[in-house]
């Protein structure tokens, strides 16, 4: 895959951020120009539309995701660590970049998100696909479908990672430990032995 541009990667990041704090509606295309640092002008020349760039950061997105996720999983390690490892590294993704979780929120719940998005294919889905089949197929991991194993997952990921941005203060104060929802999350998909 060719690397973007270095001026629509600045384009992307810019989006993000905005969205992050005012959400689609509150991201037009000038604004997402201007906190790129490039004219109004040369939006344009890499996105059509503001719909353009929102179908865009979806798919770039998910390649972040997707890269940083599977880059780090080592096969040679037992299916546990390796759960444990894939639940780390997303959780870490998402505490270091917020932008991206937002979005995917937002996204999800928006217009954009068509049965034509839901049904393409992306290297996230199939390498999630292919690493919940190998833990069912191993009997490391209940009977059940690898999408409803990813929703299971990321679902809980999704949520520890809300709450530490948003209350950190406050569940550090309380000692309270999320990490404990990546053993819960373990404990409700393994298969019992």
């Amino acid at each position: 895959m060719e690397p973007i541009a270095e001026k629509k990667k600045l384009i992307l990041e810019s989006a993000f951020d905005i969205i992050k704090d005012q959400g689609f509606h509150g991201c037009p295309m000038s604004l997402v120009a201007k906190n790129a640092g490039v004219a109004a002008g040369t939006i344009y020349t890499y996105f059509e539309s503001k719909n353009d760039l929102i179908f865009e950061l979806y798919f770039h997105a998910k390649n972040i995701i997707y890269k940083h996720v599977s880059q780090k999983d080592d096969p040679s390690l037992d299916f546990k660590t390796r759960f444990f490892n894939y639940w780390n590294n997303l959780s870490q993704l998402y505490l270091d970049r917020p932008e991206i979780q937002r979005f995917f929120e937002q996204f999800m719940i928006s217009p954009y998100n068509t049965l034509e998005v839901q049904n393409e294919d992306s290297p996230w889905y199939n390498w999630n696909g292919n690493f919940f089949k190998e833990g069912i197929d191993k009997g490391y991991l209940k009977n059940l479908s690898p999408e409803i194993l990813f929703i299971m997952v990321i679902g809980s990921v999704n949520s520890m990672s809300k709450m530490r941005q948003n209350f950190n203060t406050k569940i550090t104060e309380k000692g309270i430990d999320l990490n404990q929802l990546a053993e819960m999350t373990w404990d409700a998909i393994r298969k019992q032995k």
